[in-house]
Parts: C-alpha cells; sequence; structure tokens
C-alpha cells in the first residue's frame, strides 16, 4: 500500500487547473445560448425578409464589425478550449494509473455499496439461498502447486483433511493469505460460498481504506478470446459491472481490486488448462489474493493446476443434515421422507444443496407417486428439473404475462445460444446477427437494417439531389447513398458507443480547425458583408468539423451500470445529443455559407448531423432493435425482452448479474439446451404486440 501514497505525491495536479475547470460549466452555458440565439436570429430573419437581411439585428451588427466580434469570439473560444483541457486533465488525473487512483472515500463507499447489494441480491435469488445448510469443508493439499506446501505442508500424504466443523470460508481464507482453490461437486454450494466470502471482503473494505475491493467475475467467457488475464478481467468488469476500462485497468495496476473467479469448469475442456497457465501467469505480476473456483471431477482431470496457497472442497450432505432440514419442514415433506427411504438413487441426488432445495420447492404437498420412482441418476435429475420448472410456472402464473409455452421455448433458445457462445452469463447488449438460428433470418435481418438506413440516406440524398441537379439527379444520387449507407450498416456488427468525451489533442484541433476555416471562408469572401458571414460560418465549420474528429468514444465517471441493456440505451442517448449538437454547428456554417439558400443548408445539416449520431451510437442502437425485432417474429426472443427475463427470474428460473442474466444453475440450463428438439414441432405463437 506504500506505492499508493507515492503516486499521491507525483500526481499533483498545476495549480492553473482547478480555477479553469470551475470555468467550464458557466462557458458550456454561455456558449449554448449564443448558438441558439444565433440560430433564432438567422431563422427569424429569413422567414421574415426571405433573404438573410440581418440589419438591426445582433448578427447584422456583428456582420458589419467582423474586427470587434471576431477577436472577442478568439478569446472566448480560446478559453472554452482551455477549460475543456482542465477538465479532461482532471478527469484523467482522478482514474489514471499514474495518479493515485484512490477514489474519493464517497465514491468508493458508493462502488462497495454497489458490489454488496449485487452480491446480496444474488444469495437472495439463489436456490441455494431457499435452504439454510451449514457446508462442511475439507482441505486438499495434492491439487495445488506452491511453494508454501514444502514448508507449511511437508508431512501431508495428499488425502483430504476434514476441517473442524463450523469452520467459514472467511476463516480459511485468512488462513491461506495470497490464494484459494475452492472445489465441489456439482450443486455443492460453490458459488454461495464465493458471494458469502465477497460479503465478508468488501465489508472489510467498507471499514479499512487499505482492503481490496472483491469482485466476482465468471471465467466462462474467457475461452472465446483466450486474452491475457489481466486483459480478459478489464473487459469482464466493463461488461458485467459497466466498470469503465480506464478504471479497471488503473485499479489493477494498483492493486485497488481482488477477483473471486467462478466457473472454471465452466471452460470448455481444450481451453481449461490453458485458461489455468494464463492465472498463474496473471499471479506472478499481481500479488492481491486470488480466489478461483471449480468443479472437482473438472479441475483433477486436466493436468494443469494453479499456483495457490490452499484449497479446500464442500464435502457432500450427510444423511442426518438432509432429514433434519426434511423434518423441519414439516408434513408438507412427508411423501418426500417416504420416497427416500425406497429410492436409494433419489437420496444420492439430496446429497448436494442444489438439489436439496429444487425438491423443497417442487414437492411440497405431493404424493409419492408424484415423485421420482425408477431410472438412472440422470434419468430421475431430469425428471426433476422438468416437475421444478412446471412448478414454479405455474406458482407465478397470476403475475406472468407470457405463456409457459412462449417462457419454455424461448428459455430453451437462450440456454443453446449461450452454449454454444461458451456463456453462462447473457447481456442484451451482446446480442449480434450470429444468435439468428438459420440463414434465412440472418439474410432477412441484414436485409432490413440495409433497407431501413437505404431509406434514410435516400430521402436526404434525393431532396439534396433535386435541389441541386434536378429532380432525376436527385433520384440518382438518392439510389446512391441509399444503396451504400445500406449496405455498409447492414453488414458490420452492431458496436456500441456507451461514452463520448474529448481527447486531451482535440483541444487544439478545435483551435487550428477553427481559425484555418475562419480564414479560408474569409478569403473567398467579397463585400464587408458577406465577409463577416463567412468568417462567422468559417469558425462554426471548423468548430463542427473538429469536433467531429476528436471526440473519444469512451470516458470516465464513477459508476456502476447494472440496469439491462444500459448500454443499448446509452448508445441512442449519445447519438441523440449528438445529432443535435452537429445539427446546430452544421446549420450555422452552411446556413451563413449558403446564405439565400437556407432549405439547402438545413438538408444538408440533417444529413451531416444524421451521419455523425449515427457513427457515434444511433447505429448500434437501430441495429440492436432490428436483430431483437427479427427475434420477436422468429418466437424465439420476446420483443419485450426485459420484462420476460425478470419474469424468469421471479419464477427462480433465472438470476440477474449486474446488468445481465444467467441461469440460477448450469444444471439447469442443461436441462433448458435439451429441449429445443421437443419444442420446435410446435412453435408458440408470439405473445406480444
Amino acid at each position: 500500500m506504500a506505492s499508493r501514497s507515492g503516486s499521491q505525491q507525483s500526481g499533483v495536479l498545476p495549480q492553473w487547473i482547478r480555477p479553469l475547470h470551475r470555468c467550464w460549466k458557466p462557458l458550456t452555458w454561455i456558449w449554448g445560448g449564443f448558438f441558439f440565439g444565433a440560430f433564432v436570429n438567422i431563422g427569424s430573419s429569413w422567414l421574415i425578409t426571405k433573404n438573410l437581411d440581418f440589419g438591426g439585428t445582433p448578427v447584422g451588427w456583428g456582420m458589419e464589425h467582423p474586427w470587434v466580434v471576431l477577436p472577442s469570439l478568439f478569446l472566448l473560444v480560446l478559453l472554452t478550449l482551455l477549460a475543456g483541457l482542465a477538465w479532461t486533465q482532471e478527469q484523467e488525473h482522478a482514474f489514471s494509473p499514474a495518479s493515485s487512483l484512490t477514489l474519493a472515500p464517497k465514491q468508493r463507499l458508493q462502488f462497495i455499496r454497489g458490489f454488496q447489494q449485487e452480491y446480496t441480491n444474488r444469495l437472495n435469488s439463489s436456490l441455494q439461498g431457499q435452504v439454510a445448510l451449514e457446508l462442511h469443508l475439507q482441505e486438499r493439499t495434492d491439487i495445488i502447486t506452491s511453494s508454501a506446501n514444502l514448508v507449511f505442508h511437508q508431512l501431508e500424504t495428499g488425502e483430504a483433511a476434514p476441517l473442524p466443523a463450523g469452520t467459514s470460508i472467511i476463516q480459511v481464507y485468512d488462513r491461506v493469505q495470497r490464494g484459494l482453490l475452492i472445489l465441489g461437486a456439482p450443486g455443492s454450494g460453490k458459488t454461495t460460498l464465493l458471494l458469502e466470502l465477497a460479503q465478508e471482503l468488501l465489508q472489510r473494505a467498507e471499514n479499512d481504506l487499505d482492503q481490496a475491493i472483491a469482485i466476482i467475475l465468471n471465467l466462462s467467457s474467457w475461452a472465446r478470446t483466450r486474452l491475457p488475464l489481466e486483459q480478459w478481467l478489464i473487459q469482464q468488469c466493463s461488461l458485467v459491472y459497466g466498470i469503465p476500462k480506464q478504471l479497471g485497468t488503473a485499479w489493477i495496476a494498483q492493486e485497488q481490486v481482488q477477483f473471486l473467479l467462478d466457473g472454471l469448469d465452466e471452460v470448455g475442456a481444450s481451453a481449461r488448462t490453458a485458461c489455468i497457465e494464463a492465472i498463474n501467469v496473471y499471479r506472478q505480476t499481481h500479488f492481491v489474493p486470488l480466489v478461483v473456483c471449480s468443479r472437482s471431477q473438472e479441475y483433477t482431470s486436466q493436468p494443469g493446476r494453479l499456483i495457490l496457497t490452499g484449497a479446500v472442497e464442500i464435502r457432500l450432505l450427510e444423511s442426518a443434515q438432509i432429514w433434519d432440514v426434511l423434518k423441519r419442514a414439516g408434513k408438507s415433506f412427508a411423501a418426500v421422507r417416504t420416497a427416500l427411504r425406497s429410492n436409494a438413487i433419489l437420496s444420492d441426488l439430496l446429497t448436494t444443496p442444489l438439489m436439496l432445495s429444487i425438491v423443497l420447492l417442487t414437492y411440497r404437498d405431493k404424493t409419492t407417486k408424484e415423485l421420482p420412482q425408477k431410472g438412472s441418476p440422470e434419468e430421475q435429475q431430469r425428471e426433476i428439473c422438468e416437475q421444478y420448472v412446471q412448478r414454479m410456472l405455474k406458482r407465478y402464473r397470476q403475475l406472468r404475462a407470457f405463456s409457459p409455452q412462449q417462457s419454455m421455448y424461448s428459455l430453451s433458445w437462450l440456454a443453446q445460444q449461450m452454449g454454444q457462445h461458451q456463456l453462462t452469463e447473457f447481456h442484451l447488449e451482446s446480442l449480434q446477427a450470429d444468435w439468428l438460428r438459420t440463414r434465412h433470418a440472418r439474410i432477412i435481418y441484414r436485409l432490413s437494417v440495409g433497407l431501413f438506413f437505404g431509406l434514410l440516406y435516400g430521402l436526404f440524398g434525393s431532396l439534396l439531389g433535386d435541389l441541386l441537379y434536378g429532380l432525376f439527379g436527385g433520384l440518382l444520387l438518392g439510389l446512391i447513398s441509399g444503396l451504400s449507407g445500406g449496405l455498409g450498416f447492414g453488414l458490420r456488427n452492431i458496436e456500441l458507443v456507451e461514452n463520448i468525451a474529448w481527447t486531451r489533442e482535440s483541444v487544439f484541433i478545435v483551435l487550428l480547425s477553427g481559425l484555418f476555416f475562419c480564414l479560408f471562408f474569409g478569403l473567398i469572401g467579397g463585400q464587408s458583408g458577406v465577409l463577416g458571414l463567412r468568417l462567422l460560418s468559417g469558425l462554426f465549420f471548423g468548430l463542427y468539423l473538429s469536433l467531429s474528429v476528436s471526440l473519444s468514444r469512451t470516458s470516465l465517471d464513477g459508476n456502476m451500470r447494472l440496469k439491462p441493456n444500459q448500454r443499448i440505451y446509452l448508445s441512442g442517448w449519445n447519438a441523440l445529443r449528438l445529432s443535435c449538437l452537429f445539427f446546430l454547428l452544421s446549420g450555422l456554417s452552411f446556413g451563413l455559407l449558403l446564405n439565400l439558400h437556407l432549405f439547402l443548408g438545413i438538408v444538408i445539416s440533417l444529413l451531416v448531423s444524421l451521419s455523425s449520431g449515427l457513427s457515434f451510437g444511433g447505429a448500434a442502437y437501430v441495429q440492436h432493435y432490428v436483430l431483437r425485432l427479427v427475434l420477436a417474429s422468429s418466437h424465439v426472443l420476446p420483443w419485450r425482452a426485459v420484462p420476460f427475463l425478470e419474469e424468469a427470474t421471479a419464477c427462480i428460473l433465472l438470476q440477474r448479474v449486474g446488468g445481465g442474466y444467467r441461469f440460477i444453475h448450469p444444471l439447469l440450463q442443461e436441462y433448458f439446451a435439451s429441449l429445443p428438439d421437443s419444442l420446435t414441432k410446435d412453435k408458440p405463437q408470439s405473445s406480444n404486440p
């Protein structure tokens, strides 16, 4: 932690930054009022005189006295650019790896509270959270590689050593200090232990500024990219929790966070050993504790070993624990107790907290005949999952807006697609054309996107061509622009633009561009009035061009984004506000430059602002909802996707994870993934408008 205080001393900002930073917001209001007033002045003059006679107006006075107005504008622009530079410097200083990177206590507390609320919600909505059980642990020293074992465990024989009853996961974590591996059978409660550990660590971080913030991530998607673990962690923090990538990079560099990695067994078998190697490489350069979870069989069956200082395995439930839970549940589960006496396979299945919780939720007040009677363990487990799904859909039918058939079909499609894309967490923002099942559906999607953008660009292209070249030229230009625009957007992937900010270099670009175009349009002018008009139009045109090329598609903030599909909404909002800004700037520049052809200037401005908005998030917004429309027409995902996913969460079939969703357990995902063959014979009718 000493490095933090050292970096605080080296990252002090110059004294001139803060005064200029305070001027940033007032200057933005001044410029907003100036642009709005000029736009109203120009529009009203054109409507009244039809020839843009600015005599007696503020704009007219400015055009008659350009050498008075332009120096003032130049100084205002210079002050604005310096204030923007100061604001950018302070933002970058707050989050850059070179600075102290220590958030203000209030911001840090907001992050911690956000994670605490997230993990509490996950625990409350988990199946294991339905039953209070004490999990028994045993120590394993034969499945990890660590020099510490040579020092502290010289006499270990490699056999599992049961830990004393009542030993908590935080006690095990404190004992090993540097790294912990948690193993267990499917449904044994590994994720539940991980969530409980995260809550304890977050409580410590809340009380002690030197404690790292605990973040849970799932390793299942690592195999898709096989990036170095640090890069993958940064991407996942952004995707799951909405943490800006620069902030995630800085936190990892300064060891402000520690990661609890779940789902090592969910990494494909061919990539699992490589994932273990990536984790080991990461630990060589980062000294904060690391926790990894995996199923026992999947971990021990591959040759790689994690370099950690400790490992524990969750023991299966004992018969006494199972019977104690069923007795406390009361007479409603008398049939379950009776079935256990005669069905040894069912008794073995209930040795995991997951299956015990599913049975308690499914077979309340049921008869013995309704419980599994015979069959292999896999067959009886599948029957239990089927009964559980039907019970949950029936239990919440009064609150449901989607039919059981639609829910089953959509959830089976979702499970299948998540398996194909090697995902255990689903985010609506991650939808791409390759999520469509058939080639026919993908063609329809691309044609729909191309048609939408083609008509949009064709409309403006035809209007512009009609004004410049006549009817035939307008149709030709509209056809060319429509085809090129539609083809370009129809073939590209969905690329989100969540945040927009100026880059550091943008200040100089804006300054130089404004001056260049101001002088350029001034040199091609004639009369003094026209000279002033062209100088103003050059200034606005320079501002527009410099802004369009200097905006960055990302920025830093201190907020967690945990709302479903929030990144799509942010992309749409960014496109809207930038379109308005660019329409104002380009409208002023082209309107003043073209003088009498105000309608032509408006058309050009609309086309320019449309292209700018589409480049900064608008195209992704449109593509996303066109894709959703195609999915809804195929009956695989309802148009009202978020209410559907929330409904499945209320039925304890899905679970919210940040801004995404996952099945309540991988076993349930595997069950749904096996259903499409039986469901495709009778597709459900869409229950959405």
